[in-house]
């Protein structure tokens, strides 16, 4: 009997340590997520992004026009621009 309560107790341990583990990779997930939202391409465990120089060697709100497949023109701002840039280099660097 003494020994049947210890094994349920066992598992019931294990059970709520699986359960919390669980929910902390849950919310490691979301923080993440979130930052990635907020920064693309940042790691906080990676190393430190370096800002490169732009090709185009001019700084200001510049925009690109773009035709769409619907014929409609797509304007690019700098900051799209940006989240294209640092996704090239979060992508090079998974490589």
């Amino acid at each position: 009997m003494e020994s049947s309560r210890r094994a349920t107790i066992a598992a019931h341990t294990a059970r709520r340590e699986a359960y919390l583990r669980s929910r902390d990779d849950e919310k490691e997930r979301r923080k993440r997520d979130a930052l990635r939202r907020i920064a693309p391409g940042f790691e906080p465990q990676g190393s430190v992004l370096v800002p490169t120089k732009s090709t185009n060697g001019s700084s200001g709100t510049q925009t690109a026009d773009m035709e769409s497949p619907s014929g409609h023109k797509l304007v690019k701002s700098v900051m799209e621009d940006l989240v294209d840039q640092l996704a090239a280099l979060d992508s090079g660097s998974k490589t």
